[in-house]
């Protein structure tokens, strides 16, 4: 929500509006600005990670988590962050293996 608040800011500043269509008008190129970051010269970093409620043994349902947030944030971002260690994020740390 924070990103597509911050997507749609952008494009009110710039006159398009402040709705869907003004979000797609600066994801899709036509605000004159680099997707994601919304700064010349800046990339925009999004790091995900599996649910904390996503049993750690259950690799389709981790998969499944990650799967998820890209196809939610990749729009946003430049960058894709996979953390896969997070000491904050119980089991975290095991995907590794």
């Amino acid at each position: 929500m924070r990103l597509r608040q911050r997507v749609r800011e952008f494009a009110y500043a710039m006159g398009f509006g402040i709705d869907e269509e003004a979000e797609r008008k600066v994801l899709d190129g036509e605000a004159g600005v680099p997707p994601g970051s919304l700064t010349s010269g800046k990339l925009m970093a999004v790091q995900i990670a599996k649910n904390k409620f996503t049993p750690d043994q259950d690799i389709e349902a981790v998969r499944r988590d990650y799967v998820y947030c890209v196809d939610q944030l990749a729009r946003y971002a430049d960058i894709i962050v996979v953390n896969v260690s997070s000491p904050n994020t119980p089991g975290l740390r095991a995907l590794q293996d």
